[in-house]
């Protein structure tokens, strides 16, 4: 959970039993979009600590933070690949935004559309870690595309339209290889 205190926004945790929060970061800068690795063991999050927005990660009791994103476009909506092994994120400067992963192995870095105007909306990987969808904009219309990821089939293809319209909704991750949409829009079916 990420919550304003002192005028900035930090990460939070909830113990669900007796509701008890316990800070995870204490930034000048706003720490935001955090997301738990698919093993729980960690959390990545984006942040404006060091003066533009980079993606971090830390352990899931807030130690061992470490930046895994380092340019001077603006990195934010971190998700996590089923696998926990890569992070796809949004990145650019303004409404020009495009996908990328990051491979936290190595640090590699990798552009995965380009032209796309990726929102700070969320990503989402499918649970086979075929596909990333991601929320577009364009002139007011907001749409669901999926990028093809490099698997067994094939190399990555080009963004495929979900739905057209002027509010999309979110995507979610669904049973592979499916994703689950909330929307009010018309499908490009």
């Amino acid at each position: 959970m990420a919550a304003r205190v002192d005028g900035d926004i930090e990460i939070f945790t909830v113990d669900v039993a007796d509701g008890r929060l316990t800070r995870l970061t204490n930034s000048p800068g706003d720490d935001r979009d955090p997301t738990w690795s698919p093993d729980g063991s960690q959390i990545a999050f984006s942040s404006v600590r060091d003066g533009n927005t980079e993606i971090y990660v830390m352990r899931a009791d807030g130690t061992g933070l470490r930046r895994v994103t380092n340019d001077p476009a603006e990195d934010v909506s971190p998700a996590w690949s089923p696998d926990g092994s890569t992070i796809a994120f949004a990145s650019g400067v303004g409404e020009d935004r495009d996908l990328f992963v990051i491979h936290l192995a190595d640090g590699q870095r990798e552009r995965l559309t380009t032209g796309a105007r990726v929102t700070k909306d969320v990503s989402r990987w499918s649970p086979d870690r075929a596909y990333v969808a991601i929320q577009t904009a364009d002139k007011g219309n907001y749409d669901i595309q999926l990028v093809r990821m490099v698997d067994h089939v094939g190399p990555r293809s080009p963004r495929r339209p979900v739905t057209t319209g002027s509010s999309a909704g979110h995507p979610m991750a669904g049973g592979s290889p499916s994703f689950l949409i909330a929307m009010a829009t018309t499908l490009c079916m």
